[in-house]
């Protein structure tokens, strides 16, 4: 029982994570799109300024997806180690209920037959 809780627990840790992740996100989102924002306000018409502003939303956009990536191997790394933890458990379960069957009297009684 208790190891159904910790596995519950992980569910609960992992589902917390990703909401953080998420709420992460989105405030890279506002900022970025602020950061375009005042990027177009102050536009003046440079080439190098417009070169300069791809570069780094190209620079941006790729930490964003090495962040996501590092995300997406985090949660593959958790569930990975719930599978570990629920496979435990089963394979618990499944000793315990076959030792009820090897304990039970008919057992004896065939033997001593």
């Amino acid at each position: 029982m208790k190891q159904w809780e910790a596995l519950e627990n992980a569910l609960k840790s992992m589902q917390e994570k990703a909401l953080d992740f998420q709420f992460q996100q989105q405030e890279r989102r506002k900022s970025r799109e602020k950061e375009e924002e005042k990027g177009i306000a102050s536009f003046s018409g440079s080439e190098n300024i417009d070169k300069d502003k791809k570069d780094n939303d190209f620079g941006s956009l790729v930490d964003e997806l090495l962040l996501l990536t590092e995300a997406h191997e985090m949660v593959i790394h958790d569930v990975s180690n719930l599978c570990d933890i629920a496979e435990a458990v089963c394979d618990a379960q499944e000793q315990q209920m076959k030792q009820s069957y090897f304990d039970l009297h008919v057992w004896a009684l065939l033997c001593d037959e």
